[in-house]
């Protein structure tokens, strides 16, 4: 049986701002817009992103995303499941992981875009989270 840990730790914040600078045309302005910014929720114990809050340039808030909980396989702690809402519609998803492929390694092709419409290899080991 796997350990379950839901956030309880004290956090520390970080908020980045966007500029103009690294962003292409193709990216959504919504994300990107000059003066946007994110803010980021730390845990203080293990130094893992636990939540981040998109704001827009007028200092709204757009998204979040929330950490629920985390899981040990074996001896290394593994995000087991995060939310992500919207905040002008109030939709949510939940994302759960059940299964991790520890120890991998995967060839440096795996994500050149040339290669990202042809199928994965699938790991082997998969463990239950």
């Amino acid at each position: 049986a796997s350990d379950v840990v839901t956030r309880a730790q004290p956090i520390v914040g970080f908020l980045g701002r966007f500029g103009t600078a690294g962003f292409t045309a193709e990216q959504p302005a919504t994300y990107f817009a000059v003066g946007a910014k994110v803010n980021f929720a730390i845990d203080r114990t293990y130094g893992v992103i636990v939540q981040a809050s998109c704001f827009d340039a007028n200092g709204k808030k757009t998204r979040t995303m929330q950490v629920e909980e985390f899981s040990k396989v074996d001896d290394q702690w593994m995000l087991a499941a995060c939310s992500v809402l919207d905040e002008a519609s109030r939709d949510a998803d939940l994302l759960r992981i059940t299964e991790a492929a520890l120890g991998e390694r995967l060839g440096p092709q795996t994500f050149e875009p040339a290669t990202l419409t042809t199928p994965a290899t699938q790991p082997a080991h998969f463990k239950k989270l």
